[in-house]
């Protein structure tokens, strides 16, 4: 059955469906609206999902010194002959007397480590033209040796022993810690401590309390680094300065700020 209503009836009714349908809009555009940067909590203390936790974020630095207890060290032997095998056997004889006073001066045979083994022709271009080959004149043997020193007083008495056998190439020495672990935590700490202080400034100077840590970064601190105090060793050989060594850390700190 159909009725049919009069005008104003009809009226009456578009105008109460608008209207809801109005509420209905503005009440959609309200929930979604927010104010930027402002903090919204769920009641129960948490911070609403997609809210920023207030927060302030620094970086902290830190630097530990320590005496080192050994160093690397490089020594060698250069021959040089007419013939290859001339210069191989003559490097070999004076290799042999170098590792044999390395040992003798105390070094550990899993302390010295063959680091580079060469024998290369020596040409003289002077008598080769555009299109021809270079003349091979002689030949130029070289061995060396890793050495790590633990006894850093006797070190100076080292190198004048391996001198005086025949080595004729000496490369170092490069000063370091068997266990480097003990300096770089030392070093971490000082930077963690660092950021902390910062941290704190920064929140007092806002009107904020400083709350507890959300992420903690470490970028990578160097390595140890002669640095510092100079003790000469061996007054009677060669003068040795192991110094000490500096090791940096650097850390990225956020921490939560509060009320």
């Amino acid at each position: 059955m159909v009725f049919d209503l009069p005008v104003h009836v009809h009226e009456m009714t578009r105008r109460l469906f608008n209207g809801a349908a109005l509420v209905a809009a503005l009440g959609l555009c309200i929930a979604v609206t927010g104010i930027p940067g402002a903090v919204a909590e769920d009641g129960t203390g948490h911070h609403k999902r997609g809210q920023r936790t207030p927060h302030v974020q620094v970086q902290g630095v830190g630097t530990s010194q320590a005496v080192p207890d050994i160093a690397m060290i490089g020594a060698g032997v250069v021959t040089v002959s007419k013939s290859a095998g001339d210069a191989m056997a003559r490097n070999n004889t004076r290799m042999v007397a170098v590792l044999a006073a390395a040992k003798a001066a105390g070094i550990a045979t899993n302390d010295v480590q063959t680091s580079a083994l060469r024998l290369t022709p020596r040409t003289d271009t002077r008598q080769g033209g555009q299109d021809r080959m270079p003349n091979v004149v002689g030949y130029r043997a070289e061995n060396r040796a890793r050495i790590t020193a633990r006894d850093l007083p006797g070190l100076g008495r080292l190198l004048d022993a391996l001198v005086a056998v025949g080595a004729n190439v000496l490369n170092g020495p490069h000063f370091g810690l068997t266990d480097p672990n003990a300096a770089r935590d030392a070093a971490r700490r000082l930077a963690f401590a660092d950021a902390r202080r910062r941290a704190s400034l920064y929140a007092a100077e806002a009107g904020r309390t400083l709350g507890p840590v959300i992420m903690v970064t470490e970028d990578g601190g160097g390595p140890g680094r002669p640095q510092g105090r100079v003790m000469m060793l061996g007054a009677e050989s060669a003068p040795i300065a192991p110094g000490e060594l500096e090791f940096t850390a650097r850390v990225m700190v956020r921490f939560k700020l509060l009320p």
